[in-house]
This record gives C-alpha cells, sequence and structure tokens, in this order.
C-alpha cells in the first residue's frame, strides 16, 4: 500500500477486535495525500447484522494479504469514514443513532450513512433513519396546525434568538436552526421513497422567500425567519415549486360553499347583485377579499388565511367599516354555523390538494 495517514478511530477500535476496516476520511482540501481512519471490530457482529457484510469477510479471509496491528485488514472503497462510523456505531450501539428533533441538518446528514446501510443490505438503519426523518414532517392536516402552534410559540419565547426582542445571546439559536430545512428534506423523500412528506415540504417553501436563503444562517437578519437551501433546488423540483405556488397563489375560496341554502345566490343573480348590500354574500365576499388581499404582499399561506378566518365573527364592526358600511354586518346565524362547520373541511380539502399541487410528473409535461 502506498504510504498515507492511517489513523486508529477513537470510539471504534477494539484491542480483541479481529478484523480492521480501512476508509477514507472525508477531504477539507486536495492538497497531499487522503488520510484514513481504520476501525478495529468484530467479525461476527459484522456477520450477525448483513449477509452482504458476512460474504465481504469470507472473501477477504481468503484473499486478501494486507494486515494492520495483527488482524486482517480491508479497505472500503468508496466508503466515507464518517459514514461508516455512524453505520459501525449503530452495530454496536443502536441507541445511539437518535436525531434531535426538527434538526433542520438531519436528511444531508444521514443519507450518506442510508447509502451506506443500503450497499450492506443494513435494513433496519435504514427504517431507523428514514423514520426518524419522516417524524420531523406532518403528514395530516392535524399534524400541520400543531407544528405552526409550536413554531409561534418558538417565535414568542424569549429565549432563543428568533424572538424580535430578546434573541440577543450568542447561544440563542435562530429559528431556521429549529424547525425542519424543506428543500433537503425533499431531496430525501425522494431518494428514499417517503413521498408522505413532500405536501408538507413543498408547502413549507412556499412560504419561504426566495431571499431567505440558508447562506442567512449566521446573518442578524435571517434570525427570526425560516429558510430554506434554495440553490439545491434542481431544475425538476423547481417546476413542481412554482407550479404549486401557482396554484396557492389563484386558490380563492368558493363563497357559496360556506352560505346556508338560504342565503346562496343564484348564478343569475350575482351579476345583477348590489355589493353595497348587507347580504350574507356580500360580507363574506368582502371578508375572503379582506383577508387575500392582505395576505399578496407576503408569501401565500391559505391554510392559515382560512383559519383566520373563524375569527371573523369577533371583527364585524372592522368589516363593516372597511365596507363603509354603517351598523352591524355579518352572516345570519345559519350561514354562521355554516361557515364554521365548512372552514375546516375547506381547509381539508386544501391539503388533500397539496400532492396534486407540487408533486405532478414534470417530465410528461416538458
Amino acid at each position: 500500500m502506498i504510504s498515507v495517514s492511517i489513523e486508529r478511530h477513537p470510539q471504534l477500535y477494539f484491542p480483541d477486535g479481529d478484523i480492521a476496516l480501512l476508509a477514507v476520511k472525508e477531504l477539507l482540501s486536495h492538497d497531499g495525500p487522503p488520510s484514513f481512519y481504520v476501525f478495529r471490530i468484530h467479525k461476527f457482529l459484522l456477520r450477525h447484522h448483513s449477509e452482504t457484510f458476512a460474504n465481504m469477510l469470507a472473501d477477504a479471509n481468503s484473499h486478501t494479504d494486507d494486515v494492520y496491528d495483527g488482524v486482517p485488514l480491508v479497505e472500503m472503497h468508496g466508503d466515507k469514514a464518517e459514514d461508516l462510523a455512524q453505520l459501525l456505531n449503530f452495530i454496536y450501539n443502536p441507541s445511539s443513532m437518535t436525531l434531535k428533533r426538527h434538526d433542520p441538518d438531519a436528511p444531508i446528514v444521514v443519507s450518506g450513512i442510508i447509502r451506506l446501510a443500503d450497499k450492506y443490505c443494513l435494513q433496519s438503519l435504514h427504517d431507523h433513519l428514514v423514520k426518524q426523518v419522516v417524524s420531523d414532517w406532518p403528514t395530516t392536516l392535524h399534524e400541520w396546525d400543531i407544528l405552526q402552534g409550536e413554531i409561534s410559540a418558538i417565535l414568542k419565547t424569549p429565549s432563543t434568538a428568533a424572538h424580535h426582542l430578546y434573541g440577543d445571546h450568542p447561544e440563542d439559536k435562530a429559528l431556521a436552526d429549529l424547525i425542519p430545512e424543506p428543500v433537503s428534506a425533499i431531496l430525501f423523500a425522494q431518494e428514499f421513497g417517503c413521498s408522505e412528506i413532500l405536501p408538507a415540504a413543498f408547502y413549507q417553501l412556499s412560504r419561504i422567500k426566495v431571499q431567505h436563503d440558508w447562506t442567512l444562517c449566521s446573518d442578524p437578519d435571517g434570525k427570526c425567519v425560516a429558510l430554506a437551501r434554495w440553490s439545491l433546488l434542481d431544475k425538476d423540483n423547481l417546476v413542481r415549486y412554482l407550479r404549486g405556488y401557482q396554484e396557492l397563489a389563484d386558490y380563492f375560496p368558493a363563497i357559496r360553499t360556506f352560505l346556508s341554502a338560504g342565503c346562496t345566490p343564484f348564478d343569475d343573480d350575482l351579476a345583477n347583485m348590489d355589493l353595497d348590500d348587507n347580504s350574507c354574500y356580500v360580507f363574506l365576499h368582502r371578508v375572503f377579499t379582506i383577508m387575500w388581499t392582505a395576505g399578496r404582499g407576503s408569501r401565500r399561506d391559505p391554510l392559515h388565511l382560512l383559519l383566520l378566518c373563524l375569527e371573523v365573527r369577533n371583527h364585524t364592526s372592522d368589516i363593516a367599516r372597511s365596507m363603509g358600511v354603517r351598523g352591524d354586518v355579518g352572516l345570519c346565524q345559519e350561514c354562521w354555523d355554516k361557515l364554521e362547520e365548512e372552514i375546516p373541511q375547506e381547509r381539508k380539502r386544501l391539503w388533500d390538494s397539496l400532492l396534486q399541487y407540487f408533486t405532478s410528473d414534470v417530465n410528461n409535461s416538458l
């Protein structure tokens, strides 16, 4: 073998191990020879967890002439030492492979380990890591609302840098450090077959400004906003994002859905309707127009706007002023009941449409 720098791994070099594995460290620069970690481990554990490892070890026993510290040495071609260390650590200590909840770096950190697990057929490690990444993302509307509640709480917590008044301590974390990051999650889901997180990840991405790139992580201006790794977005996913974003931008609730039968006008009546009258239709049209017009200055979030519509009953006087109407305005009791019944259903319909909005087959339409 050529003269290279070899370092024993600090945790995974056992004096009673009966085989040594050699893997290259991730190169920080291309200057100088590569450096390696050597792992001295136990064959029986590798055989127990992986038939692929068992076959590799059998082949090594019969063909290798390389020895390190008195045991056979096998070079792990194509494997990064950092990923191999995580894989071996899982074999020796499965409980150690627990990721921090909502870690924005998790999809990137574990992707290499999962590829290695697939290479050596460690399905249990593959499933374990994929499950942890998936658990950070909502797959139902209820879970989405819970995540939004947690984010709101983070923004109100004085001990985080995300708080606009108190986040000035070096140890405080920005909002982006405390919530999952969508672009890396999208790429992860597509590579490892967990498409159930794609609707939430794309929807979250649609709420983040393109200017709010991950490079702002260390910038004071990026402390209080969600960020995305926009530069990782490939062409096909950019098209998916733009399509979904356009669908959300074009979305406007069908007003008649939220009115009782007695207050729902016929199509012929709409053309001649006086928008200055106090009908339930006109009032609700005004409410939705106010909500959606106010949202045009920021990223569209119709799920949130629909939720805000449930609070309209407490703000009828403000709406009356915006309509230039004196006195009480609002809905009849039947329409209030209908609105409160249909808003959750409409949010569910919209949530269920996200998969279609963002994950259509790009290649068939280009």
